[in-house]
């Protein structure tokens, strides 16, 4: 009943299942449903600037694939490795603001922000990050 309407929004226009059931009146799981029985690929994450990596037209987190994560900076472990923003802001994506953590002294760094600025009455940090990241 829906599939040609379902096919033009989705292939054609390039909208969002979410939007798609909006339109049509019907719950986004049925338009999912759908779309799965009918073994269509389904798109994950938004595109476009309604994507939290869209900057000005290109993906902000292409850093992840320049830096080359070979040990840590701190402990110099060679496991686990994550890249951390030295200034907290995840837009920031420029060489010098990051550097490779192991994911202990990443966490460990967050958690000492965190107790540092509650024992000093200070708002504690909550992260900048794309993609619904609490703010």
């Amino acid at each position: 009943m829906f599939r040609p309407q379902i096919e033009n929004l989705y292939f054609v226009e390039g909208m969002r299942q979410q939007d798609i059931a909006k339109a049509l009146g019907v719950s986004q799981a049925s338009v999912s449903m759908f779309m799965k029985k009918s073994g269509y690929p389904v798109r994950r994450g938004n595109l476009g600037e309604a994507n939290g990596r869209f900057k000005d037209g290109s993906q902000s987190r292409m850093y992840r694939v320049l830096i080359e994560k070979d040990q840590c900076k701190r402990c110099e472990a060679k496991n686990n490795l994550c890249i951390h923003h030295k200034n907290d802001d995840h837009y920031d994506n420029r060489i010098e603001n990051l550097e490779v953590l192991c994911n202990s002294c990443h966490l460990s760094h967050h958690k000492a922000m965190y107790w540092r600025a509650y024992r000093e009455g200070k708002q504690t940090p909550k992260s900048n990050g794309p993609m619904g990241w609490e703010r």
